[in-house]
Protein backbone atom coordinates (compact mmCIF):
# COMPACT_ATOMS: atom_id res chain seq x y z
CA UNK A 1 0.00 0.00 0.00
CA UNK A 2 1.68 3.61 -1.08
CA UNK A 3 1.06 6.61 0.97
CA UNK A 4 -1.50 7.30 -1.74
CA UNK A 5 -4.25 4.76 -0.79
CA UNK A 6 -4.37 5.65 2.55
CA UNK A 7 -8.17 6.15 3.71
CA UNK A 8 -9.11 9.53 4.65
CA UNK A 9 -10.12 10.89 8.10
CA UNK A 10 -13.44 11.68 6.24
CA UNK A 11 -14.00 7.65 5.36
CA UNK A 12 -13.09 6.77 9.16
CA UNK A 13 -15.11 9.01 10.59
CA UNK A 14 -18.40 7.66 8.02
CA UNK A 15 -17.06 3.89 8.92
CA UNK A 16 -17.09 4.52 12.51
CA UNK A 17 -20.38 6.23 12.52
CA UNK A 18 -22.34 3.73 10.37
CA UNK A 19 -20.51 0.99 13.12
CA UNK A 20 -21.90 3.13 16.19
CA UNK A 21 -25.47 3.82 14.45
CA UNK A 22 -25.70 -0.34 13.85
CA UNK A 23 -24.64 -1.05 17.26
CA UNK A 24 -27.83 1.37 18.44
CA UNK A 25 -29.71 -0.60 16.63
CA UNK A 26 -28.62 -4.05 17.54
CA UNK A 27 -29.26 -3.45 21.11
CA UNK A 28 -32.67 -1.83 20.05
CA UNK A 29 -33.42 -4.83 18.76
CA UNK A 30 -32.18 -7.09 21.62
CA UNK A 31 -33.16 -5.32 24.16
CA UNK A 32 -36.48 -3.42 23.55
CA UNK A 33 -38.08 -4.24 20.27
CA UNK A 34 -38.31 -8.38 20.85
CA UNK A 35 -39.29 -7.99 24.81
CA UNK A 36 -42.17 -5.55 23.59
CA UNK A 37 -43.63 -7.78 20.33
CA UNK A 38 -43.24 -10.84 22.71
CA UNK A 39 -45.16 -8.69 25.90
CA UNK A 40 -47.50 -6.86 23.97
CA UNK A 41 -48.43 -8.38 20.18
CA UNK A 42 -47.93 -11.88 20.95
CA UNK A 43 -46.74 -14.61 23.73
CA UNK A 44 -45.58 -16.42 20.71
CA UNK A 45 -42.02 -17.14 20.15
CA UNK A 46 -42.08 -18.02 16.89
CA UNK A 47 -42.32 -14.26 15.33
CA UNK A 48 -39.40 -12.89 17.36
CA UNK A 49 -37.59 -15.57 15.92
CA UNK A 50 -38.74 -14.94 12.67
CA UNK A 51 -37.53 -11.40 13.11
CA UNK A 52 -34.47 -12.37 14.38
CA UNK A 53 -32.89 -14.48 11.71
CA UNK A 54 -34.57 -11.93 9.14
CA UNK A 55 -32.31 -9.39 11.28
CA UNK A 56 -29.35 -11.85 10.58
CA UNK A 57 -29.75 -12.32 6.79
CA UNK A 58 -30.21 -8.90 6.06
CA UNK A 59 -26.98 -7.63 8.30
CA UNK A 60 -25.33 -10.08 6.50
CA UNK A 61 -26.63 -10.23 2.91
CA UNK A 62 -24.16 -8.99 0.20
CA UNK A 63 -25.53 -8.09 -3.20
CA UNK A 64 -23.71 -10.37 -5.84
Amino acid sequence: MTSSEHISSRTWLVMAALAITGQIAWAVENSWFNTFVFDTITPDPRPVAWMVAASAITATWMPG
